[in-house]
């Protein structure tokens, strides 16, 4: 019994050393992708301050608009991501 428990606690701590080292693998690629998102979210609402003057947009038009790109993007995103799941 106490070899099957030291075979477990091995185990244990493999798993633990290999979720660290794709932690740290990962998380800075994380970080960067966040920062890109965040960016690419932002870009439209500084091209907002003279497109929606040239375009005659009011600001609910303007928020109505943001709302429907975020909810078609919503709605095509869940489908490819269970299309790439079961691809797999």
């Amino acid at each position: 019994m106490q070899a099957n428990d030291a075979q477990m606690t091995a185990t244990a701590v493999e798993e633990t050393a290999v979720a660290r080292k794709v932690y740290r693998r990962l998380s800075w690629f994380l970080v960067l992708l966040f920062i890109c998102s965040y960016l690419d979210r932002i870009n439209i609402s500084f091209a907002a301050l003279t497109m929606n003057k040239d375009l005659g947009l009011t600001a609910t038009m303007y928020g109505l608009a943001g709302s429907m790109f975020y909810v078609a993007y919503v709605l095509a995103e869940i489908p490819s991501n269970m299309r790439a799941r079961s691809a797999s």
